[in-house]
């Protein structure tokens, strides 16, 4: 961007606040004009504006983007200057910038050094939530069980034939079985680690897993 179509740097901290013709006054002056006013209420009809409650407190306002009366100040080739009220915060914002370029170069720094940490990227649970939804009641068909208790997966199994594998678990305490069908047999046994890894179940034991 050419240098006379950037935005002053006495105006950029405000290019994106919305303001009142009358604070607009406050912010910059026209050069060769002795008042803002009139050229602003010149071009008050090709801006967008919002209207929110008078900071007053008196009924309601209509306030202007500080960027678009810039942008049409550029376009009728209209020369902004700071106001006395504002012309002593450039020491100020001189330096804010400073401090800001200073710590944005600090960041760029520290992103290009290697991390300290491997970060290993949590598993994807989202396959296996879907296939929870699908669980159905036991049936005499190979797939992965689940007994619980009150909401809580206290066991979890496979067996080539679920209902049967019931009959194995009457010394356990559950009152809800489900079952999540895989007719892949090979499959069955990895699958149950997976879900002992997800659940942690109470009931089951470590590296022992259920066959039949």
């Amino acid at each position: 961007m050419s240098e006379h179509r950037r935005i002053p740097d006495w105006l950029a901290p405000y290019k994106n606040e919305w303001m009142a013709l009358s604070s607009m006054c406050a912010l910059f002056n026209i050069e060769g004009r002795r008042a803002s006013l009139p050229w602003l209420k010149e071009i008050q009809p090709r801006l967008r504006c919002v209207t929110k409650p008078a900071r007053n407190g008196s009924g309601v306002s209509r306030y202007y983007l500080v960027k678009q009366v810039w942008a049409c100040a550029l376009a009728h080739c209209v020369k902004l200057t700071p106001s006395a009220e504002i012309t002593g915060e450039n020491d100020k914002m001189r330096f804010l910038e400073k401090e800001v370029t200073s710590l944005r170069e600090q960041l760029f720094k520290a992103s290009m050094k290697p991390p300290t940490v491997r970060i290993v990227r949590p598993p994807d649970w989202t396959e296996m939530l879907a296939a929870m939804l699908c669980a159905t009641e036991p049936k005499p068909l190979p797939g992965i069980y689940f007994l619980i208790s009150e909401g809580v997966v206290t066991y979890v199994g496979q067996s080539q034939n679920v209902l049967y594998r019931m009959h194995g678990h009457r010394g356990k305490t559950f009152d809800t079985v489900k079952m999540i069908h895989e007719p892949d047999l090979t499959r069955l046994l990895v699958e149950e680690g997976r879900w002992i890894g997800a659940f942690s179940p109470r009931d089951n034991v470590t590296g022992k897993v259920a066959t039949v």
